[in-house]
């Protein structure tokens, strides 16, 4: 299994050549691509939520009680003195980070959910979905930002995949295929919500389609194909 050090350089690499790809082809601007980087480098951290020792775990309760702090703060300032909230600020934080974050490492296991390909869908719909109708993006870009996620996530599940093979001893080490999957043998109830989740997610997408007929419009294909080599000129000298 790869470290947090190597999933995080590897999932820079990848949403960043998605990123470039997309501003090429023209789906997104160069101010979308940035956030779609992101979004792609964040994916590619996800899988290791169900991991107890996941530094990525302590990152993202930390960041929710963070955010829900700051959110209860903006609703309730008037209503409390700066040491009140400064206690309730205390609370919020610890409730999610030792709360919250304690419940759900002893409701999950690593390898388990997280760790296969429904989870990569439902995160990529539900990122388009939040972006759309949360945030009020356009449909196109909303389901460029899921496929972000998605290729981020799976670049995670890859690598794991990857690390399962001892190159060296000619093994194939016990974890191999506990990434890459479509169910988990050892849960059957969590497999069968998560693939409802997928597709009642899924319906609720923008229509795929404004995304296809976008990368016809703009030739993406072919201008990605433009764009990958230099053209007519020596290496690394800009046009």
């Amino acid at each position: 299994m790869a470290n947090f050090s190597t999933h995080l350089a590897i999932g820079t690499v990848v949403s960043g050549a998605t990123a470039a790809a997309c501003s090429s082809g023209g789906l997104v601007t160069a101010n979308q691509a940035i956030s779609g980087f992101l979004i792609g480098t964040i994916g590619s951290l996800l899988p290791d939520l169900d991991s107890d020792n996941s530094t990525i775990v302590k990152l993202v309760f930390s960041l929710f009680g963070i955010v829900a702090a700051i959110a209860f703060s903006v609703k309730y300032f008037t209503r409390y003195s700066i040491v009140e909230l400064l206690l309730i600020w205390t609370f919020i934080y610890y409730l999610f980070t030792m709360g919250v974050g304690w419940l759900f490492k002893s409701r999950t296991r690593h390898r388990g959910l997280f760790h296969s390909i429904p989870a990569m869908l439902l995160f990529g719909f539900l990122t388009a979905i939040l972006f759309h109708k949360g945030l009020k993006s356009g449909p196109v870009v909303a389901l460029v930002y899921g496929l972000f996620m998605m290729v981020g996530y799976v670049t995670h599940l890859a690598l794991d995949e990857v690390f399962s093979v001892d190159l060296a001893n000619a093994a194939i080490k016990s974890s191999f295929g506990s990434a890459i999957k479509l169910f988990d043998t050892k849960n059957w109830i969590g497999t069968i919500l998560i693939w409802l989740l997928v597709l009642v997610s899924a319906a609720a997408l923008p229509n795929p389609q404004l995304l296809w007929l976008k990368m016809k419009q703009n030739q993406t294909v072919s201008k990605i194909k433009q764009d990958l080599l230099p053209r007519g000129k020596r290496w690394l000298m800009p046009r």
